[in-house]
């Protein structure tokens, strides 16, 4: 089984406290997933998904996007797949060290499957039970 990356759950709650409140839909997970952004017309830049929720995540690198850009973020595929991840997205933030982007659809099969929502075989990375957190 191949894994996208690395994810855990919970974090620093001094650090939580610290940055403002933000609204989103569903819990922030950390994560370290390699990806590509295909941005139109043309380009395609490497980016490393640091944070994922069911509404968006939060994309680090070299990326120069403008706020509301729409833009796709593709995952690699699977092994004994041929098809990539495809998943459309818009830039709602943007700083010198990365971009936080909203899915245009809200809760994408696959997000779901890597925050261990409905998960298929072979796609749910493992999470160690010391890195969990509980609500």
């Amino acid at each position: 089984m191949r894994e996208y990356g690395s994810l855990a759950i919970g974090g620093d709650t001094r650090a939580a406290r610290e940055r403002p409140m933000e609204h989103r839909w569903g819990q922030r997970v950390r994560v370290d997933i390699p990806v590509r952004l295909e941005v139109p017309p043309a380009s395609v830049v490497a980016g490393r998904i640091l944070d994922l929720s069911v509404s968006g995540a939060w994309i680090s690198g070299e990326l120069e996007q403008h706020l509301s850009a729409e833009i796709a973020v593709v995952f690699e595929p699977q092994p004994g797949s041929s098809s990539s991840h495809r998943i459309p997205a818009f830039v709602a933030r943007a700083r010198l060290e990365g971009i936080g982007v909203e899915w245009r659809e809200l809760a994408p099969p696959l997000i779901n499957s890597l925050l261990g929502q409905s998960a298929p075989a072979g796609v749910m990375p493992s999470i160690p039970p010391e890195q969990t957190s509980t609500p």
